[in-house]
């Protein structure tokens, strides 16, 4: 399953770099004023903190997020289930029936690649 390693690591890159790199940057920049009312409370609070608060608040993110992906793959693999959801899914990547693997791929490259390390988490 080499394209699923792939996958789960462009999966991890993007929800785990590039989005919480995006989350920083629009509540460092972002004039709680003028975000939009689902951000404007986030935006204040979060720049009222010092940076080890913005860095802890941002492993809460990379948590939630790992947690999400996570819960929505183990729903496609079928080892995790929606209520009232009866039948099973299938998901192909270039041809390849990769159901069964994507929650234990995504979670794996995860682990592998320390995106949570014991210690804080340094930006």
């Amino acid at each position: 399953m080499d394209n699923l390693d792939s996958i789960s690591a462009a999966w991890c890159h993007t929800l785990l770099s590039e989005h919480i790199a995006m989350y920083d940057e629009m509540l460092l920049s972002g004039d709680p004023e003028k975000v939009v009312p689902e951000y404007a409370g986030a935006t204040a609070i979060y720049q009222s903190l010092d940076r080890e608060g913005q860095v802890a608040l941002l492993q809460l993110l990379k948590v939630v997020s790992v947690d999400t992906a996570s819960q929505l793959l183990g729903n496609l693999d079928g080892s995790s289930y929606i209520s009232g959801i009866e039948a099973d899914f299938s998901v192909k990547y270039d041809g390849v029936d990769v159901t069964g693997y994507l929650q234990d791929s995504f979670l794996g490259t995860v682990e592998d690649e320390g995106y949570f390390p014991k210690r804080r988490l340094e930006l």
